[in-house]
């Protein structure tokens, strides 16, 4: 049997390559609606329902496109078992323009 680390590092390999190809279908497969948002800027925003979920993640492919986005990683995943059946993981995003460069670190917690 997998380690709870495991299965959150798996699920986050699955998620990365969604977010790649901004699958906006499987990235909100990967949500539970409602769910809640919290924005780098504060912004708290709650997205009601599955396709709500698909809306923000097509809204987030084309602002990608804008910033010239080549590519993106995650690293220094954590997990912290939340009782028997949840996890909390946190992790830090790098994301890339088209010449490699890094245009925006940030990190992020999702309670899985």
């Amino acid at each position: 049997m997998a380690s709870l680390h495991d299965e959150v590092e798996q699920f986050f390999q699955r998620y990365a390559r969604a977010a790649e190809s901004m699958d906006a279908t499987e990235l909100a497969g990967m949500h539970n609606a409602p769910c809640v948002k919290v924005h780098g800027d504060g912004r708290i925003e709650c997205l009601p329902t599955q396709e709500a979920v698909r809306a923000f993640f097509r809204e987030l492919a084309s602002k990608y496109e804008a910033r010239d986005h080549g590519g993106g990683r995650y690293v220094d995943l954590e997990v912290t078992a939340i009782g028997t059946a949840a996890a909390l993981a946190s992790l830090t995003w790098e994301q890339f323009r088209t010449d490699g460069s890094v245009y925006r670190r940030f990190r992020r917690a999702y309670n899985l």
